[in-house]
């Protein structure tokens, strides 16, 4: 069983950073609306754990549709930066889309957490026969356990080259800044192990000094990234 740690992700695990900036209402200097520097993410490398015809059902591989496809599952990890004073996260949106052309995400995880049961459901996962997550043990294939999961979690994108994970402050309580680890089931051709696309993280965050004013929405820069499945190598530039 692979076990998917908890707490913020180690300095050696993370790709780049990213500041989180909010879009005031009057102009700079230059004309254009001032940014300013509300949080941050780090971004971590994703791990890539390939999936092989042994790992598939008799049945699913003698599907005509699957040939000339390969399977990956993808792990994407991020950390929101704390934030000072009194101001916390109320939501953030974590979204990839993926340029390499014929890649779509089969299946995302996790997806619809509200509450208790569903982190019950959704804290041991593998991938069925249907090539789909589902939320049970494999003995065949790779199973994945998360050591720390909270709600509230949707998702959107299914089957789409342009998906996420959205993340909900529980009632009463600030969003936690870490332990954000995501799983997208990418379906690509077989000869083309390499992915490119964009990473984008949005954010809600509330000063409680000024509960009435509403959440402010704050975000990051598109970020590119190059990710090679076959090696597991991973590339996050700046934005042209």
């Amino acid at each position: 069983m692979i076990e998917i740690p908890g707490g913020p992700l180690p300095d050696d695990a993370v790709a780049g950073h990213e500041t989180l900036y909010s879009q005031s209402q009057t102009l700079g200097p230059d004309g254009r609306p001032r940014l300013t520097a509300e949080g941050g993410v780090r971004f971590g490398r994703p791990a890539v754990y390939p999936l092989t015809r042994n790992d598939l059902t008799a049945m699913t591989r003698r599907r005509p549709d699957l040939d000339g496809r390969a399977f990956d599952i993808v792990e994407f990890p991020f950390d929101l930066d704390p934030l000072p004073g009194r101001r916390q996260y109320a939501r953030a949106d974590y979204v990839v889309t993926v340029t390499t052309a014929g890649v779509v995400a089969r299946s995302l995880w996790p997806a619809d957490v509200s509450g208790p049961a569903d982190v019950d459901r959704a804290r041991i996962f593998s991938v069925g026969a249907d090539l789909a997550f589902a939320g049970r043990a494999d003995p065949d294939g790779p199973t994945f356990r998360y050591r720390d999961l909270e709600p509230v979690i949707t998702t959107r994108g299914l089957g789409q080259s342009l998906f996420g994970w959205a993340f909900h402050a529980p009632p009463g309580h600030p969003l936690a800044t870490s332990s954000r680890r995501v799983f997208a089931l990418l379906e690509r051709a077989h000869d083309e192990p390499e992915l490119t696309g964009t990473l984008f993280v949005s954010t809600h965050v509330h000063r409680r000094t000024l509960p009435s004013a509403g959440p402010i929405e704050a975000h990051t820069r598109t970020r590119p990234f190059r990710l090679d499945t076959a090696y597991g190598t991973f590339t996050l530039a700046e934005p042209a």
